[in-house]
């Protein structure tokens, strides 16, 4: 599978977004990818406030005319597109993650299980969570979803484990904080402790997220394989894809595309 990881530069601007979206995929496409894996709320951005009447407009309805686009993309290019948004149904929001085929075709919906994507203090008959974790099946093998912090629940990866996909998916949006403070702790320390979480997973994994232009989200991809070794990462605060061919045997062949400009990759 030749996989492409986007890190895309996410602002305000949803037309915008949407924009650069649809100039990764292309981009992925170019590059020969079957596989092209967004951030979480790639489309808006870490942005909910905990105030319905706000958060509301940043959500998507699936389905709906931007998720037909997402569709149209992954059709035109025919590749796999995996992606996160802020999800709408009814009066309650989901942080959700969608998967869909090289013909268009909505493979998998997953949406976050763990309680960290919003304030301890919102309204709980709007801001909801997932329960289900399932696999699409896919010419590429089995795909699942977790979501940022689901990562660090063990309950969760023991679930991922005894579903036995061959690629997990993980969108997320994460800047520095409390936890870690800057670039130096991400790389001597966090990128590793997100490392053994995907060996209890006991699944190769890939680790999207992205550059904020006003929530402080550094960016940076990594695939690990199944023991949580670091098969390929892209530099933080960097828009870009991280393209990599992958096999289940846990080989990669990795070059990081900067935005907007091709690098011819050889197949391993």
């Amino acid at each position: 599978m030749r996989a492409a990881i986007a890190v895309p530069r996410i602002g305000r601007d949803r037309g915008a977004n949407l924009s650069t979206v649809r100039a990764l995929v292309h981009e992925a496409g170019d590059e020969g990818a079957d596989l092209v894996l967004f951030p979480e709320t790639a489309l808006t951005g870490f942005l909910h406030s905990g105030v319905p009447a706000h958060d509301y407009e940043l959500a998507v309805t699936v389905p709906s005319a931007e998720i037909e686009r997402l569709s149209r993309l992954a059709s035109d290019s025919s590749i796999h597109l995996g992606i996160g948004v802020l999800e709408r149904e009814d009066s309650r929001l989901y942080d959700s993650a969608l998967l869909f085929g090289p013909d268009g075709r909505l493979l998998l919906k997953y949406r976050r299980i763990s309680r960290g994507w919003h304030r301890r203090g919102d309204d709980p008959d709007v801001y909801r969570h997932g329960s289900e974790i399932s696999v699409a099946h896919t010419d590429l093998g089995k795909l699942a979803f977790l979501i940022c912090g689901d990562i660090t629940d063990d309950t969760l990866l023991d679930r991922v484990r005894a579903l036995d996909p061959d690629w997990l998916l993980l969108p997320m949006a994460r800047g520095f904080d409390d936890d870690v403070h800057d670039e130096q702790e991400w790389e001597t320390s966090e990128i590793e402790a997100y490392g053994l979480h995907a060996a209890r997973a006991c699944t190769p994994t890939l680790l999207a997220n992205y550059v904020g232009e006003v929530d402080g989200c550094f960016g940076g991809a990594v695939i690990y394989d199944a023991t949580g070794s670091v098969l390929a990462k892209s530099p933080l605060h960097q828009p870009g894809l991280l393209v990599a061919e992958l096999s289940t045997g846990a080989e990669a062949l990795d070059r990081f595309v900067p935005y907007s400009v091709v690098i011819e990759t050889e197949r391993a």
